[in-house]
């Protein structure tokens, strides 16, 4: 339990991480990505039903491909 002076927070209140919460890694290079990080649950996304995505070193994600390139705005 995390106390202070003003608040006090239960630990169960946070999210569980780390390998045991099947996290994963994302790699310290220039424009890389993870992926497929496959999700618990099917979600709908412009009406396209979406279960996976790629995450990229600076987080951008993509639901189809990684992107392992720059990507300028």
């Amino acid at each position: 339990m995390l106390v202070s002076t003003f608040h006090c927070i239960l630990l169960t209140n946070f999210f569980s991480y780390g390998p045991s919460a099947i996290d994963y890694t994302v790699p310290p290079v220039h424009d890389d990505f993870v992926g497929p990080v496959w999700l618990p649950y099917i979600f709908s996304f412009f009406n396209n039903n979406r279960q996976k995505l790629f995450l990229g070193v600076n987080g951008l994600f993509s639901y189809i491909a990684g992107v392992s390139q720059y990507v300028p705005s």
